[in-house]
């Protein structure tokens, strides 16, 4: 997976050799690939110098959140310079969650030892994550959705 490309500046002989994305959707078809249940959603910023932009794409799987991956673009001028960021290829995984969110809440209350009742301004969004198991020399990695419960207050 690609997780960093710095482009030649236009003054560089590189610059020639190089064929620089326009935009983050180019760099995203050429350089990762994604699986066509990938989405990467842009992420509001404001623009605090006229000739350089930032730009945050979170990634998506089938409409879920993928905590963890997303991709970062720099711009000057319009030119890309910088991209960096992590993209996890996901294929195949289902996205019904096994509880639903009120299960989830009352899991949150009986973990915190306190009375479902007393769980207020709770909030849970349902992400995939990335879970690992080690084993010897190889870690391997599976992905799974969950609730991430938080602002839970007593």
């Amino acid at each position: 997976m690609v997780e960093y490309v710095k482009f030649p500046s236009l003054q560089s002989s590189e610059s020639k050799k190089v064929t620089i994305p326009e935009t983050a959707n180019e760099f995203f078809a050429e350089y990762l690939k994604p699986t066509p249940s990938t989405t990467f959603i842009l992420q509001p910023q404001k623009q605090r110098n006229k000739d350089f932009r930032h730009e945050h794409y979170n990634q998506y799987y089938n409409k879920v959140k993928v905590d963890g991956a997303g991709y970062n673009f720099h711009f000057e001028k319009g030119r890309m310079y910088l991209a960096h960021g992590n993209y996890i290829k996901i294929e195949g995984l289902s996205t019904a969650p096994l509880i639903t969110k009120e299960e989830a809440k009352q899991a949150f209350a009986s973990y915190k030892e306190i009375p479902v009742t007393e769980v207020t301004g709770f909030m849970a969004d349902l992400l995939i994550k990335e879970i690992s198991k080690i084993s010897g020399k190889d870690t391997p990695y599976h992905y799974r959705t969950h609730w991430c419960v938080d602002n839970c207050k007593r």
